[in-house]
């Protein structure tokens, strides 16, 4: 496979005969330095997101043990380490090479649709500044008050995300009912992530008053309904996709567990909203008009509680249609390492959160021991997926690197291509 197969395989990106190749700025990408900076993709911050979670899961596990909540601020301080290093690199990337970013996005919907990853990952931080911070003995008010504002900036990020991914891939023409990829979900994730973190910060911010906490709880309400219908808009097209066209390439196998993400979410963000309204009781200190009231506070986390048990049965499937997918592959030896095996870790961490206000809401043994099992397979996912980045990243597969040669090999290919179109 040529080096440029080898990134698309890698990173993940979508390869469709009918789209341009992944572009190299030929003006300045004359070193492995440069062209690694122009290849850093915003798949990689699937590795924040990641983190993020992941200390959100250990914070509230059922079975807590002496260092876990070090283990969870650890966590939130990578989380802001990885946010600022792959920030600045995104800035250095556009500054750098401007057009080629755009080609990229504009002619490859997986390309496109990462993007909302950046939002989900600053979403992770407004949450644990809420759960690791705020309640320290040296946060307080202000840090609740820090990851509010955090909040709102993320929540409306992820609105306008969806809109302008969905409005884009429209008029751009990008998608392909037989080739979509699994990525098209992560603009749905993104608004129920910021949903769940809404949930997040009313609960477990320290002195969030109802006040505060009204306008995040209906909003994030609507975000949930914005994300539910979306999702299922798309959960219905790419099953017409599998069963049309079968499985995505092997290097994207590990992506269908993305599919997994939405519905997890949404559960877990129904349970956290419920819970804000009745047992932390939002609704009874704010007490105005016939909805926001204690009696229907009640009703509302009841139901909440069921439409999440129905929803995360049709996770589960999804769950188990990816499992299959990717142990088949692993049968076959088709499988190969790429940042696609990041995305198996936040999506099953979203059941994980829907599981542990479960087991709290019916203060059932079963749902903490399931939550404790599935939080042990994700820490074990990440420590893998870390090696086996580390060791691919020495070997030059993931970000690669290409010589002048190369280069001035593609500028011609990308020059005969600009005269066929003209003539």
């Amino acid at each position: 496979m040529s080096e440029e197969g080898t990134l698309h395989a890698n990173q993940g990106f979508q390869e469709s005969p009918d789209q341009p190749p992944y572009l190299i700025d030929v003006k300045h990408a004359r070193t492995p330095t440069t062209t690694a900076i122009q290849n850093f993709s915003a798949v990689w911050f699937v590795v924040a997101m990641d983190t993020g979670i992941l200390g959100l899961i250990l914070d509230r596990l059922p079975y807590q043990f002496p260092g876990i909540q070090t283990l969870a601020t650890i966590c939130y301080v990578f989380l802001i380490l990885l946010m600022v290093v792959f920030g600045v690199l995104q800035l250095v990337r556009v500054a750098m090479y401007p057009r080629a970013v755009w080609r990229t996005t504009a002619h490859n919907l997986e390309e496109i649709t990462f993007w909302a990853n950046p939002i989900i990952a600053w979403l992770t931080m407004a949450a644990l500044t809420a759960t690791q911070v705020s309640g320290a003995y040296w946060g307080g008010h202000a840090f609740s008050m820090v990851a509010y504002v955090l909040w709102w900036i993320g929540a409306a990020a992820s609105f306008i995300c969806a809109l302008g991914i969905f409005i884009a891939t429209i008029r751009l023409g990008l998608a392909h009912d037989r080739t979509m990829p699994p990525s098209v979900f992560l603009p749905v994730i993104g608004l129920l992530t910021a949903a769940s973190t809404g949930g997040i910060i009313v609960n477990y911010g320290y002195d969030v008053s109802a006040r505060l906490a009204m306008p995040v709880i209906i909003f994030s309400y609507f975000l949930v309904g914005y994300g539910v219908f979306f999702g299922l808009m798309l959960y219905s097209i790419f099953t017409h996709r599998l069963m049309a066209a079968g499985w995505p390439a092997p290097a994207k196998l590990p992506g269908l567990f993305i599919l997994v993400g939405p519905m997890g979410q949404a559960a877990a963000a129904l349970q956290l909203l419920g819970t804000a309204a009745n047992t932390k009781q939002d609704f009874a200190h704010y007490n105005k008009g016939t909805f926001l009231t204690a009696s229907a506070a009640s009703g509302l986390d009841s139901a909440s509680i069921l439409i999440a048990l129905l929803i995360m049965g049709f996770d589960y499937f999804w769950a188990l249609v990816a499992l299959f997918a990717v142990v088949e592959g692993a049968f076959k030896k088709q499988l190969t390492y790429s940042m696609m095996w990041w995305s198996t870790i936040f999506p099953l961490a979203t059941l994980v959160t829907a599981w542990e206000v479960l087991a709290t809401e019916m203060n059932s043994p079963t749902f903490k021991v399931l939550a404790t099992a599935l939080v042990i397979i994700i820490v074990i996912s990440y420590f893998m997926n870390w090696a086996f980045t580390i060791v691919h990243l020495f070997k030059g597969t993931l970000i690669a690197s290409s010589s002048t040669e190369e280069v001035e090999e593609m500028e011609k290919k990308q020059r005969e291509a600009d005269e066929e179109k003209q003539d």
